[in-house]
């Protein structure tokens, strides 16, 4: 008898070992293949180019049918002017038509999501049929001196004319200004030594937050990172008996540029300083509108970090609204649309999931619709005497 428990007991163990000896092989041949798959679609490089006046941008007039986006493969074109557009085509820098102009960062220029599923294209898409034309001069990391300095360049050095203006300010744009960029008279340029600094804070906050990982989440880690099915499994068999927190499941939160909203040790940092230059900037820019009679309009709009955090009056969106209210430029809060103060946590999973790309920050087709049809619905064409 015992040996013959022996033998069931080492079948066991052999067929375990056999089991998980093949899921890491499994997940290593899928490791591989992506990668591979990562070094033949990343083009990244091939269409994001430097500028002597706005410090990068997006390169004329291509047409790339698949690149990536993290774990997403998306078609990216640009007209004329480096603008991501539907197709390439060539852009009159004076229109007979009423013009907007969009511009802000890697949410504006809608980073893994084809041009015609953005925010911007669902607008292009219906106003061009009132004979309203749409552009887009969002790229990547921009901020406020970025968005000064490229509007500047357009209309003084480039000449495009334009009617109105609309600026989606990110909650990363106050990390951007305080270390990344400033503007050096109308250009903008890298703060190389916040940089620095800002490279050394951005690896201490990551080790404090694995520092606070318990002991499952370490666990589920290593799975995650090394197994498919095993992973899949110890997931499951979790979720019957425990709750699971937010950082569990989501990629998409803990990122120190988002936590100044409602980290005061962040907000101390960089929060106050950058919030302060991105009004400087702005500052800049609206006085630019008034002289060329272009209307201004900004918009604001939470992380997943927010909406996890309940921060609905975000201070993001308080700073911004009493900022459009002192220059007379009309602001857009999409705050209340994405947070509700007693939304639970099952509401808050399913806004993450229903507008979210997987594991990123950004919206999906459905977060880009969203925040098109809420635009659409508040926007009236002012007249320029």
């Amino acid at each position: 008898m015992k040996h013959e428990k022996h033998s069931i007991v080492s079948m066991i163990l052999l067929l375990v070992f056999i089991f998980l000896a093949t899921d890491i092989i499994g997940k290593n041949i899928h490791k591989y293949y992506f990668k591979s798959l990562f070094r033949k679609n990343d083009r990244e490089k091939e269409y994001r180019i430097p500028s002597n006046y706005y410090h990068h941008g997006l390169k004329p007039n291509i047409n790339i049918t698949k690149t990536l986006w993290g774990n997403v493969f998306y078609p990216i074109a640009t007209n004329s002017l480096g603008f991501k557009d539907k197709r390439p085509r060539e852009i009159l820098l004076s229109s007979g038509s009423y013009r907007i102009l969009f511009i802000g960062d890697s949410f504006t220029e809608g980073v893994g999501i084809a041009y015609e599923n953005t925010f911007v294209g669902i607008i292009d898409n219906v106003l061009q049929k009132k004979g309203i034309e749409v552009l887009n001069a969002a790229v990547c990391t921009y901020s406020p001196s970025s968005y000064y300095a490229k509007v500047k360049y357009l209309i003084d050095v480039a000449g495009l004319k334009f009617n109105e203006l609309v600026v989606f300010i990110d909650i990363s744009d106050i990390r951007d200004e305080a270390v990344l960029y400033r503007l050096d008279g109308d250009k903008v340029v890298d703060r190389k030594e916040e940089l620095k600094i800002n490279a050394a804070l951005n690896e201490k906050y990551k080790a404090d937050l694995k520092k606070k990982r318990g002991c499952y989440q370490k666990i589920e880690e290593i799975l995650r990172r090394d197994t498919i099915m095993t992973y899949l499994m110890v997931k499951n068999v979790h979720d019957l008996f425990f709750s699971r927190d937010f950082s569990y499941d989501y990629d998409s939160i803990n990122f120190r540029e988002a936590s100044w909203t409602f980290n005061k040790g962040i907000y101390d940092e960089f929060g106050r300083a950058g919030l302060e230059k991105c009004a400087g900037s702005m500052d800049r820019l609206a006085n630019l509108c008034r002289d060329k009679k272009i209307i201004l309009t900004i918009a604001v709009y939470p992380w997943p970090d927010q909406i996890v955090h309940h921060d609905l009056n975000s201070l993001q969106s308080q700073f911004w609204t009493n900022w459009a209210k002192k220059s007379g430029v009309k602001i857009i809060n999409y705050f209340p649309h994405f947070i509700q103060p007693n939304d639970d946590t099952a509401r808050i999973r399913a806004i993450l999931d229903s507008y979210f790309i997987p594991g990123d920050v950004h919206w999906n087709n459905e977060g880009h619709r969203k925040v098109a049809n809420i635009f659409l619905s508040d926007f009236s064409i002012q007249t320029i005497k």
